[in-house]
């Protein structure tokens, strides 16, 4: 089993999305806004500091990943939208291969209401 955190609060992927017009083909794109490019860039770098204390290797083989995540706001929030946003930062931070090594995320929830400071998101990677 493999513990890691990411510090603040974890944003909605699909909900953190902006509208822009490819000046080239005309057409309307949805990209990740600057609050979430934010939270990923910062997310990375914690992730990248905490594989190098634990010392394992990119994962390329099927686990289970539980997410629990806390958060500022009492506002109710779709689970799978904010645990899309930590399996891309797992991916996009060198953890995991690809997120569809993915399996399970049995035991996920989100905490609500937590006070200033404590937001947080606690991952269990767990090999098969």
């Amino acid at each position: 089993m493999i513990h890691l955190r990411i510090y603040g609060q974890t944003p909605s992927k699909k909900s953190s999305q902006q509208i822009i017009v490819n000046k080239k083909t005309k057409r309307a794109m949805l990209i990740p806004n600057k609050k979430y490019n934010e939270w990923i860039h910062t997310a990375k770098k914690q992730l990248k500091d905490q594989k190098a204390d634990k010392d394992f290797t990119l994962i390329d083989k099927p686990v289970s990943v539980k997410c629990i995540v806390y958060r500022l706001t009492k506002r109710k929030i779709d689970l799978v939208n904010l645990l899309q946003s930590v399996h891309d930062a797992l991916t996009e931070a060198g953890i995991l291969k690809d997120d569809f090594l993915i399996e399970s995320v049995d035991g996920s929830r989100r905490v609500l209401g937590v006070d200033k400071g404590e937001e947080r998101c606690e991952i269990f990677i767990y090999h098969y």
